[in-house]
């Protein structure tokens, strides 16, 4: 409904937020920040009414975008 609070929303807007999250994992070489990074979105898509495998369509397309960069799209595996 495009509201703050519809998942859709919440996901689109935290894009961003999951690029950093990439970024920040590779600065401390710590793969968990993402893991934890898509447990929390998957939980708060969950809870907004969301199908959680919206989360997977997110992950997939950023790895393809990635794809040129290995170290990057190893973390989102």
């Amino acid at each position: 409904d495009g509201s703050p609070d519809d998942w859709t929303t919440v996901l689109a807007t935290f894009v961003p937020h999951v690029v950093d999250c990439v970024v920040g994992a590779l600065l401390v070489e710590d793969p968990a920040v993402v893991t934890a990074e898509r447990a929390w979105l998957e939980e708060v898509v969950v809870h907004r009414g969301g199908d959680p495998r919206a989360v997977d369509a997110v992950w997939s397309a950023l790895a393809a975008r990635l794809r040129e960069h290995p170290e990057a799209a190893q973390v989102l595996a």
